[in-house]
């Protein structure tokens, strides 16, 4: 029975109205502060930069420069290392004026407020988009709920209602999630 309450109140946490306005307004300000970064790259980096430059795709291309440069190619310093001798990671060649004043406008962007919000925004929205699209009801559940029914078939059955309502609960909010879409006027009260 205490797996049963367990279950219950983890599925009241993560179906409840304050959860589910978390994850909407999450993905909300997610979509403001990518517009706010995309402005922010438009204005950064000048024409002539290959298309994608400061995008998502690009950002882990970066982190990985960032952790070989810091890890071996130059221990204990901060990345990207500009000073004289040092050379480009990438293509091992030494730095001219342009590629180092493109370097650091490179780095002051993946360390501005605008990115770095950004980047958290994205995993709490993850995170919070997780608890629904993996919530499930354990067999340990069903197997109790067949217990109480031996008791009080009302009370099973109460519960199963329950349990069911919320499930279809849970998939609107999962499925306007992954559609990107908003919720649903039709969606379920939490039970």
């Amino acid at each position: 029975v205490q797996a049963v309450a367990r279950q219950l109140k983890e599925i009241e946490t993560v179906l409840s109205e304050e959860a589910v306005k978390a994850v909407f307004d999450a993905r909300t300000e997610g979509r403001r502060k990518g517009a706010a970064a995309k402005q922010l790259r438009e204005a950064t980096f000048q024409k002539g930069l290959l298309q994608g430059t400061g995008t998502d795709s690009w950002a882990p291309l970066w982190e990985a420069a960032r952790q070989f440069s810091e890890t071996q190619a130059y221990p204990n310093e901060q990345f990207p290392v500009l000073g004289e001798g040092a050379q480009c990671v990438f293509c091992q060649q030494n730095f001219d004026h342009a590629t180092t004043h493109r370097l650091k406008q490179f780095a002051d962007f993946v360390a501005s407020t605008v990115e770095r919000e950004l980047r958290q925004l994205r995993e709490i929205f993850a995170f919070r988009r997780r608890a629904f699209t993996e919530l499930k009801t354990n067999e340990a559940v069903h197997e109790t709920i067949e217990e109480i029914r031996i008791e009080s078939g009302a009370v099973a059955d109460l519960i199963t209602a329950s349990l069911r309502s919320n499930e279809n609960r849970r998939a609107s909010v999962a499925s306007a999630l992954i559609e990107d879409k908003e919720l649903s006027d039709n969606c379920p009260q939490l039970v």
